[in-house]
């Protein structure tokens, strides 16, 4: 059975500029609450129309919302503590799925 890897590019959004992140698969942030990871989210993925991925790491957890092949958004949330690494492996995995 044959295998395929997709590469997925992760940008982290702090200390990058605009062609970092439209060269992205996957946008990766921190915010300090959900409300703010939730809207920042869905802005950055309508505003980057190549970004498959907008992720936000938050006091409480992780917020990803990534561009489903119908055209509907498919939201993530991981409660609890997330630490970068675990933010970023599961935006990467979630672009994975995606891509």
């Amino acid at each position: 059975m044959p295998s395929h890897t997709v590469d997925v590019v992760l940008v982290h959004w702090a200390n990058t500029g605009r062609a970092a992140r439209q060269s992205a698969d996957v946008l990766l942030a921190e915010h300090h609450d959900q409300y703010t990871a939730r809207r920042w989210a869905a802005r950055t993925l309508a505003e980057y129309p190549g970004c498959l991925v907008a992720a936000a790491r938050h006091d409480g957890g992780l917020t990803a919302v990534a561009r489903h092949h119908s055209g509907r958004p498919l939201w993530m949330e991981l409660t609890g503590p997330v630490d970068p690494d675990l933010a970023s492996a599961a935006a990467t995995a979630l672009g994975e799925v995606i891509a």
